[in-house]
């Protein structure tokens, strides 16, 4: 079987379980012609059992014949940062004012989440994941 051409790819980032159709969704997928509450509603089903207080990010692509395609591709980074942390936002200035610490440790679990739910580490070393 030929692989599908590609139309556009749409990456975008709702909460586990709970995604809605919204104006900025729909501006994305409008133009696709693809139907936003089927979208949601694979996005939740594929994310519900998955807390609902994390943020997934996605990656749709949605191919010439109406068909699409979802890849999760786990929470951001800089969210399982500040959770570590600790912290509810980051830093006023970074660079010159840190707004918490975390351990090793944490960044081993972080690095170790990010090659199991992200395809695009998935060849690359831990040990080259939490270096970066």
């Amino acid at each position: 079987m030929a692989a599908k051409d590609i139309k556009r790819v749409v990456n975008f980032m709702s909460y586990s379980g709970i995604a809605r159709p919204t104006a900025k969704l729909g501006q994305a997928l409008g133009p696709l012609g693809l139907n936003m509450a089927q979208v949601c509603k694979e996005f939740n089903e594929m994310t519900n059992n998955i807390r609902p207080d994390i943020p997934m990010r996605a990656r749709l692509l949605a191919f010439f014949d109406k068909t699409y395609k979802i890849e999760l591709q786990g929470p951001p980074t800089s969210w399982m940062i500040k959770r570590a942390a600790g912290t509810p936002k980051g830093s006023p200035s970074p660079f010159f004012e840190p707004s918490g610490i975390i351990s090793i440790i944490s960044v081993y679990e972080i690095a170790k989440v990010k090659k199991e739910m992200d395809p695009n580490l998935k060849a690359i070393e831990l040990e080259s994941i939490c270096s970066v």
